[in-house]
Protein backbone atom coordinates (compact mmCIF):
# COMPACT_ATOMS: atom_id res chain seq x y z
CA UNK A 1 0.00 0.00 0.00
CA UNK A 2 0.51 3.44 -0.55
CA UNK A 3 1.93 5.45 2.24
CA UNK A 4 0.66 9.70 2.65
CA UNK A 5 3.57 11.02 1.42
CA UNK A 6 3.95 8.44 -1.50
CA UNK A 7 0.39 8.73 -2.11
CA UNK A 8 0.44 12.53 -2.24
CA UNK A 9 3.29 12.22 -4.42
CA UNK A 10 1.58 10.43 -7.27
CA UNK A 11 -1.97 11.69 -6.99
CA UNK A 12 -0.88 14.19 -10.02
CA UNK A 13 0.00 11.17 -12.04
CA UNK A 14 -3.07 8.48 -10.88
CA UNK A 15 -5.14 11.36 -12.01
CA UNK A 16 -3.59 11.73 -15.32
CA UNK A 17 -3.89 7.92 -15.68
CA UNK A 18 -7.17 8.10 -14.55
CA UNK A 19 -8.76 10.25 -16.98
CA UNK A 20 -6.09 8.52 -19.68
CA UNK A 21 -8.00 5.25 -19.31
CA UNK A 22 -11.26 6.84 -19.58
CA UNK A 23 -10.84 8.99 -23.04
CA UNK A 24 -9.61 5.42 -24.31
CA UNK A 25 -12.83 3.46 -22.93
CA UNK A 26 -14.96 6.07 -24.75
CA UNK A 27 -13.11 6.15 -28.20
CA UNK A 28 -12.39 9.90 -27.31
CA UNK A 29 -8.47 9.41 -27.99
CA UNK A 30 -6.39 7.33 -30.77
CA UNK A 31 -2.75 7.48 -31.74
CA UNK A 32 -1.95 9.37 -34.99
CA UNK A 33 1.74 9.06 -36.41
CA UNK A 34 3.27 11.54 -37.84
CA UNK A 35 5.30 11.62 -41.07
CA UNK A 36 8.61 12.72 -41.99
CA UNK A 37 7.82 13.76 -45.24
CA UNK A 38 5.56 16.15 -46.95
CA UNK A 39 4.66 13.91 -50.20
CA UNK A 40 1.75 13.30 -52.65
CA UNK A 41 -1.82 14.16 -51.27
CA UNK A 42 -4.96 13.05 -53.21
CA UNK A 43 -7.60 15.08 -53.30
CA UNK A 44 -10.40 12.23 -54.70
CA UNK A 45 -13.34 12.28 -52.19
CA UNK A 46 -12.30 14.56 -49.99
CA UNK A 47 -15.26 16.21 -47.24
CA UNK A 48 -12.82 18.70 -45.25
CA UNK A 49 -11.22 22.02 -46.57
CA UNK A 50 -7.91 21.96 -47.69
CA UNK A 51 -5.26 24.49 -46.00
CA UNK A 52 -2.88 24.10 -48.62
CA UNK A 53 -2.86 24.81 -52.37
CA UNK A 54 -4.14 21.86 -54.55
CA UNK A 55 -1.21 20.27 -56.33
CA UNK A 56 -1.68 20.83 -60.44
CA UNK A 57 -1.48 17.36 -62.46
CA UNK A 58 -1.24 16.85 -65.88
CA UNK A 59 -1.13 13.18 -67.94
CA UNK A 60 0.05 13.24 -70.92
CA UNK A 61 -1.34 10.28 -73.60
CA UNK A 62 0.74 9.63 -76.96
CA UNK A 63 -1.18 7.83 -79.73
CA UNK A 64 0.52 6.62 -82.57
CA UNK A 65 -2.26 4.82 -85.52
CA UNK A 66 -2.83 1.15 -85.22
CA UNK A 67 -6.04 -1.22 -84.32
CA UNK A 68 -4.81 -2.07 -80.90
CA UNK A 69 -3.88 1.60 -80.35
CA UNK A 70 -7.48 2.77 -81.25
CA UNK A 71 -8.94 0.06 -78.78
CA UNK A 72 -6.47 1.19 -75.87
CA UNK A 73 -7.61 4.87 -76.62
CA UNK A 74 -11.03 4.13 -76.57
CA UNK A 75 -11.14 2.43 -73.29
CA UNK A 76 -8.36 4.89 -71.66
CA UNK A 77 -10.44 7.97 -72.64
CA UNK A 78 -13.88 5.67 -70.87
CA UNK A 79 -12.07 4.84 -68.02
CA UNK A 80 -9.37 7.48 -67.41
CA UNK A 81 -10.58 10.69 -67.94
CA UNK A 82 -11.43 12.76 -65.14
CA UNK A 83 -11.08 15.76 -63.06
CA UNK A 84 -8.76 15.88 -60.71
CA UNK A 85 -5.73 16.57 -63.49
CA UNK A 86 -5.22 18.10 -66.99
CA UNK A 87 -4.88 15.82 -69.94
CA UNK A 88 -3.34 16.47 -72.87
CA UNK A 89 -3.52 13.56 -75.85
CA UNK A 90 -0.74 13.78 -78.77
CA UNK A 91 -1.34 12.25 -82.14
CA UNK A 92 1.57 11.76 -83.89
CA UNK A 93 1.23 11.41 -87.38
CA UNK A 94 -1.65 10.84 -89.77
CA UNK A 95 -4.85 9.97 -87.81
CA UNK A 96 -8.66 10.58 -87.14
CA UNK A 97 -8.63 9.40 -83.39
CA UNK A 98 -9.22 12.88 -82.42
CA UNK A 99 -12.52 12.25 -82.65
CA UNK A 100 -12.38 9.40 -79.74
CA UNK A 101 -11.73 12.29 -77.10
CA UNK A 102 -14.43 14.21 -75.64
CA UNK A 103 -14.10 18.24 -75.41
CA UNK A 104 -13.55 19.08 -71.63
CA UNK A 105 -12.44 22.14 -70.16
CA UNK A 106 -9.45 19.61 -68.96
CA UNK A 107 -8.29 18.62 -72.50
CA UNK A 108 -5.93 19.54 -75.03
CA UNK A 109 -5.17 17.49 -78.22
CA UNK A 110 -2.18 18.38 -80.00
CA UNK A 111 -1.54 16.68 -83.52
CA UNK A 112 2.09 16.58 -84.51
CA UNK A 113 4.74 14.37 -87.54
CA UNK A 114 4.93 11.19 -86.55
CA UNK A 115 8.37 11.76 -85.53
CA UNK A 116 10.11 11.56 -82.33
CA UNK A 117 8.94 8.47 -80.79
CA UNK A 118 6.56 8.60 -77.91
CA UNK A 119 9.67 9.91 -75.75
CA UNK A 120 10.31 12.81 -78.05
CA UNK A 121 6.86 13.49 -78.46
CA UNK A 122 6.43 14.18 -74.69
CA UNK A 123 9.87 16.06 -74.32
CA UNK A 124 8.57 17.90 -77.17
CA UNK A 125 5.11 19.17 -76.49
CA UNK A 126 6.19 19.18 -72.06
CA UNK A 127 9.19 22.01 -73.59
CA UNK A 128 6.15 23.59 -75.85
CA UNK A 129 5.26 26.84 -73.87
CA UNK A 130 7.46 25.85 -70.89
CA UNK A 131 4.05 23.53 -70.04
CA UNK A 132 6.14 21.23 -67.66
CA UNK A 133 6.70 23.87 -65.62
CA UNK A 134 2.60 24.71 -65.13
CA UNK A 135 2.26 21.34 -63.31
CA UNK A 136 3.97 19.92 -60.07
CA UNK A 137 2.86 16.12 -61.21
CA UNK A 138 3.33 14.35 -64.21
CA UNK A 139 1.98 10.86 -65.58
CA UNK A 140 3.34 9.98 -69.38
CA UNK A 141 1.80 7.44 -71.14
CA UNK A 142 1.12 5.92 -74.24
CA UNK A 143 -1.04 3.89 -76.58
CA UNK A 144 0.80 0.98 -75.90
CA UNK A 145 -1.12 -0.58 -73.09
CA UNK A 146 -5.05 -0.85 -71.46
CA UNK A 147 -5.31 0.48 -68.75
CA UNK A 148 -6.32 1.93 -65.81
CA UNK A 149 -7.61 -1.75 -64.43
CA UNK A 150 -9.19 -1.20 -61.14
CA UNK A 151 -10.52 -3.68 -58.68
CA UNK A 152 -13.75 -3.81 -58.01
CA UNK A 153 -12.74 -3.62 -54.10
CA UNK A 154 -10.38 -0.70 -54.44
CA UNK A 155 -12.05 3.11 -54.22
CA UNK A 156 -8.70 4.59 -55.26
CA UNK A 157 -8.18 6.91 -57.99
CA UNK A 158 -5.92 5.06 -60.66
CA UNK A 159 -3.42 8.25 -61.20
CA UNK A 160 -3.12 8.91 -57.12
CA UNK A 161 -2.05 5.00 -57.43
CA UNK A 162 0.66 6.22 -59.13
CA UNK A 163 1.39 9.45 -57.83
CA UNK A 164 1.57 8.23 -54.23
CA UNK A 165 4.63 6.09 -54.91
CA UNK A 166 6.09 9.63 -55.59
CA UNK A 167 8.80 10.64 -52.16
CA UNK A 168 11.25 12.75 -51.32
CA UNK A 169 13.59 10.21 -53.04
CA UNK A 170 12.19 8.26 -55.57
CA UNK A 171 11.45 10.35 -58.48
CA UNK A 172 10.75 8.14 -61.32
CA UNK A 173 7.66 5.47 -60.80
CA UNK A 174 6.55 3.13 -63.62
CA UNK A 175 4.53 -0.20 -63.71
CA UNK A 176 7.68 -3.32 -63.94
CA UNK A 177 10.68 -3.29 -64.46
CA UNK A 178 13.36 -4.82 -66.69
CA UNK A 179 16.91 -6.38 -65.74
CA UNK A 180 18.11 -6.71 -69.49
CA UNK A 181 20.85 -5.12 -70.95
CA UNK A 182 20.75 -3.16 -67.07
CA UNK A 183 17.92 -2.05 -64.57
CA UNK A 184 15.38 0.25 -66.40
CA UNK A 185 11.85 1.51 -65.93
CA UNK A 186 10.17 0.57 -69.38
CA UNK A 187 8.28 4.15 -70.72
CA UNK A 188 4.72 2.95 -71.47
CA UNK A 189 3.63 4.57 -68.01
CA UNK A 190 5.81 7.00 -66.02
CA UNK A 191 4.65 9.64 -63.15
CA UNK A 192 7.30 11.74 -62.05
CA UNK A 193 7.27 15.37 -59.92
CA UNK A 194 8.69 18.81 -60.77
CA UNK A 195 11.71 17.70 -59.60
CA UNK A 196 11.68 14.28 -61.46
CA UNK A 197 11.02 15.79 -64.75
CA UNK A 198 13.23 19.02 -65.08
CA UNK A 199 15.89 15.55 -65.23
CA UNK A 200 14.39 13.85 -67.66
CA UNK A 201 14.03 17.04 -69.84
CA UNK A 202 17.99 18.25 -69.29
CA UNK A 203 19.98 17.37 -72.24
CA UNK A 204 23.19 17.34 -70.30
CA UNK A 205 22.63 14.30 -68.21
CA UNK A 206 21.99 10.26 -68.42
CA UNK A 207 24.93 10.22 -71.09
CA UNK A 208 26.22 6.72 -70.65
CA UNK A 209 26.89 3.71 -73.02
CA UNK A 210 24.10 1.05 -73.49
CA UNK A 211 24.18 -1.71 -76.38
CA UNK A 212 21.85 0.74 -78.56
CA UNK A 213 24.20 3.83 -78.23
CA UNK A 214 26.62 5.95 -75.92
CA UNK A 215 27.57 9.11 -74.47
CA UNK A 216 27.00 11.14 -77.05
CA UNK A 217 23.35 10.54 -77.64
CA UNK A 218 20.14 12.11 -75.81
CA UNK A 219 18.60 10.06 -73.33
CA UNK A 220 14.99 10.63 -71.93
CA UNK A 221 12.54 12.99 -72.91
CA UNK A 222 15.66 15.68 -74.14
CA UNK A 223 15.96 14.28 -77.89
CA UNK A 224 14.28 13.02 -80.88
CA UNK A 225 14.25 9.13 -81.34
CA UNK A 226 13.51 7.75 -84.31
CA UNK A 227 15.25 4.91 -84.83
CA UNK A 228 13.74 1.49 -82.12
CA UNK A 229 18.15 1.53 -81.13
CA UNK A 230 17.90 5.56 -80.14
CA UNK A 231 14.50 5.34 -78.45
CA UNK A 232 15.81 2.04 -76.36
CA UNK A 233 18.65 3.89 -75.49
CA UNK A 234 16.57 7.10 -74.54
CA UNK A 235 14.05 4.89 -72.53
CA UNK A 236 17.18 3.16 -70.52
CA UNK A 237 19.05 6.46 -69.70
CA UNK A 238 15.95 8.18 -68.29
CA UNK A 239 16.34 6.17 -65.44
CA UNK A 240 20.36 7.01 -65.08
CA UNK A 241 19.36 11.00 -65.25
CA UNK A 242 16.72 9.90 -61.78
CA UNK A 243 19.58 8.00 -60.03
CA UNK A 244 22.54 9.61 -61.30
CA UNK A 245 21.13 12.81 -59.63
CA UNK A 246 21.17 11.21 -56.29
CA UNK A 247 17.37 9.73 -56.51
CA UNK A 248 15.87 6.18 -56.90
CA UNK A 249 12.88 4.63 -58.90
CA UNK A 250 10.07 2.32 -58.34
CA UNK A 251 7.54 0.37 -59.56
CA UNK A 252 4.23 -0.82 -59.20
CA UNK A 253 4.95 -4.58 -59.93
CA UNK A 254 5.50 -6.71 -56.58
CA UNK A 255 8.36 -8.92 -57.28
CA UNK A 256 10.80 -5.63 -57.32
CA UNK A 257 9.36 -4.98 -53.67
CA UNK A 258 10.45 -8.41 -52.49
CA UNK A 259 14.28 -6.46 -52.11
CA UNK A 260 13.88 -3.08 -53.04
CA UNK A 261 17.13 -2.51 -54.78
CA UNK A 262 17.49 -2.68 -58.52
CA UNK A 263 20.63 -4.38 -58.16
CA UNK A 264 19.05 -7.15 -55.36
CA UNK A 265 16.24 -7.63 -57.24
CA UNK A 266 18.12 -8.44 -61.26
CA UNK A 267 20.67 -10.56 -59.30
CA UNK A 268 17.21 -12.38 -57.87
CA UNK A 269 15.56 -12.65 -60.84
CA UNK A 270 15.84 -15.52 -63.15
CA UNK A 271 17.64 -16.40 -66.28
CA UNK A 272 15.61 -15.72 -69.33
CA UNK A 273 12.84 -13.59 -67.56
CA UNK A 274 13.98 -10.41 -70.24
CA UNK A 275 10.04 -8.36 -69.85
CA UNK A 276 7.88 -9.38 -67.18
CA UNK A 277 5.10 -8.01 -69.08
CA UNK A 278 5.20 -11.33 -71.53
CA UNK A 279 3.13 -13.91 -71.61
CA UNK A 280 4.37 -16.41 -68.82
CA UNK A 281 7.76 -14.48 -68.13
CA UNK A 282 7.11 -13.34 -65.00
CA UNK A 283 8.74 -15.70 -62.71
CA UNK A 284 7.16 -18.85 -64.37
CA UNK A 285 2.99 -17.33 -64.71
CA UNK A 286 1.76 -13.82 -66.47
CA UNK A 287 1.55 -10.56 -64.41
CA UNK A 288 -2.08 -9.54 -63.94
CA UNK A 289 -3.39 -6.05 -64.60
CA UNK A 290 -4.63 -5.47 -61.32
CA UNK A 291 -0.85 -5.60 -60.15
CA UNK A 292 0.18 -3.22 -62.80
CA UNK A 293 -2.58 -0.86 -63.43
CA UNK A 294 -2.03 -1.38 -67.06
CA UNK A 295 -1.66 -4.09 -69.43
CA UNK A 296 0.38 -4.02 -72.56
CA UNK A 297 -1.33 -5.24 -75.76
CA UNK A 298 1.36 -5.63 -78.34
CA UNK A 299 3.21 -8.66 -78.86
CA UNK A 300 3.92 -11.03 -76.55
CA UNK A 301 0.64 -11.18 -74.38
CA UNK A 302 -1.78 -12.97 -74.31
CA UNK A 303 -5.20 -11.19 -75.45
CA UNK A 304 -7.77 -12.89 -73.22
CA UNK A 305 -6.98 -11.61 -69.86
CA UNK A 306 -7.31 -8.20 -71.07
CA UNK A 307 -10.81 -8.48 -73.15
CA UNK A 308 -12.36 -10.09 -70.64
CA UNK A 309 -11.34 -7.23 -67.92
CA UNK A 310 -11.87 -4.77 -70.66
CA UNK A 311 -15.44 -6.24 -70.40
CA UNK A 312 -15.93 -6.35 -66.88
CA UNK A 313 -15.04 -3.11 -66.69
CA UNK A 314 -17.43 -1.38 -69.23
CA UNK A 315 -20.04 -3.83 -66.93
CA UNK A 316 -19.60 -2.69 -63.46
CA UNK A 317 -19.65 1.10 -64.37
CA UNK A 318 -16.64 2.13 -63.22
CA UNK A 319 -16.31 6.00 -63.46
CA UNK A 320 -13.27 7.49 -63.45
CA UNK A 321 -14.73 10.75 -62.63
CA UNK A 322 -16.31 9.04 -59.65
CA UNK A 323 -13.24 7.48 -58.00
CA UNK A 324 -10.99 10.93 -58.53
CA UNK A 325 -12.86 13.24 -57.33
CA UNK A 326 -12.51 17.69 -59.03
Amino acid sequence: MLSAINYHRWLPVLTLLTIWVVLISQGQFTYSPSTAEPEFTSQANSTTESTTETPRIVIVYSYTESEKSRENLRYFVKFGLHRAADFIFIFNGRTDALREVPERENVQIVTREGTCSDLGAHGEVLRGNNIWKQYDYFILLNASVRGPFMPYWSSSCWSDTLLSKITHKAKLVGITAKCWPRFYVPSMVWATDQTGISLLLDASLGRSHSIFGGPSELVGLSGCYDTLHSAAHAEMGATSMITGAGYTVDVLMASFHKIGDAGSYCESTPPGVLDPLREGDYFGFSIHPYETLFARTTAGMSSLPVENLSSWMKDSGYSSYLRCGV
